[in-house]
């Protein structure tokens, strides 16, 4: 609760100093429905990659704040719309593989055995859905909890496999699923400025 205390109070102070807004793009979604205040309800993860809701939940708080067209807050009570979100495919699988006889160094082949098939490259993969819901009644429409926006995305992108064997290879499933958390980064600050656009351009 503490970091999510600080985080909300870094977002909004930096959304307040920069000013900065989509200049010349009409606001439909503030002008018409009357949003004006986005609570970011915490993301469901149906995936078996544990604390990926919290990178995407944070890299789409980052994303919406910057843009300062809306007022993140930090309740759902004080909110005009909220936005809620499912985390649901977060993984990697082998895209192409190779003999080991093929891969340097060429004393791999002493192994015993020289066409031992190993993973050069992984995709990683990212499906996220959310959908943004008007909790507060406005003069036009008294309807509460009325979906306004929802949509869904899928990304993904290639990262390389370790490919040592041996003795050297005592970590390489360690180095994949590194190099998998660096791939969800960018996927998820890929992904999040696309859910921004793609809600705001709907309006």
């Amino acid at each position: 609760m503490r970091f999510q205390a600080l985080l909300w109070a870094g977002c909004l102070i930096g959304t307040s100093s920069c000013g900065y807004q989509l200049q010349g793009t009409q606001n439909v979604l503030r002008d018409q429905e009357k949003v004006e205040r986005i609570y970011i309800s915490p993301l469901k993860n149906s995936t078996y990659k544990a604390g990926i809701e919290i990178q995407v939940y944070n890299s789409l708080i980052r994303r919406i704040g910057a843009q300062g067209a809306f007022r993140l807050v930090p309740s759902r009570d004080v909110a005009d719309a909220v936005v809620e979100g499912e985390v649901q495919r977060a993984d990697f699988a082998v895209e192409t593989h190779d003999a080991s006889s093929n891969l340097p160094p060429q004393s791999l082949t002493a192994l015993g055995n020289a066409q031992v098939r190993v993973a050069t490259l992984y995709r990683a993969w990212l499906v996220s859905s959310f959908t943004l819901v008007r909790v507060r009644p406005i003069d036009t429409d008294p309807t509460t909890n009325r979906v306004l926006w929802k949509t869904s995305f899928s990304r993904s992108k290639f990262f390389p496999g370790n490919t040592q064997l041996g003795p050297a290879g005592k970590t390489a499933a360690l180095i994949n699923e590194s190099e998998f958390d660096r791939a969800l980064v960018d996927l998820s600050d890929s992904m999040m400025s696309d859910v921004y656009e793609s809600m705001f351009s709907l309006f």
